[in-house]
């Protein structure tokens, strides 16, 4: 790990200057440790990462797909959620119920199939 010199006058913001170094040595270490980049401006600067990145590339893909990255559903209990999404809007289309009676019955269900992980 790289050593690093603070010069600061008050003992308050010492402290705070080193737990913030010693805060990104760690947020760094982690990266390193879980072959995992996160996004964090500030560790793109050290050395450590610099010096991983440039041995092991593939580190960076997730952080740098970020930029194109969408929300997505996703839920324990997926399959079953979209199922009954899909069923009410199909009944929705199809006139078998109203737009609002079929939705209002699919949130329902994925609230009972999720009622457990609340």
């Amino acid at each position: 790990m790289k050593k690093i010199l603070v010069l600061v006058d008050a003992t308050e913001t010492a402290e705070k200057a080193v737990g913030q170094a010693i805060a990104l040595a760690k947020r760094t270490q982690a990266s390193i440790s879980l072959c995992y980049v996160a996004r964090h401006d500030s560790e793109d600067e050290t050395e450590a990462l610099k010096a991983y990145v440039a041995e092991f590339p593939p580190a960076l893909v997730a952080r740098n797909q970020l930029e194109n990255a969408v929300a997505e559903f996703s839920t324990f209990e997926t399959a079953r959620v979209r199922d009954g999404l899909n069923s009410a809007i199909q009944s929705a289309l199809t006139g078998a119920k109203e737009p609002a009676e079929a939705l209002a019955e699919a949130q329902a269900a994925a609230v009972r199939l999720l009622s457990d992980y609340q």
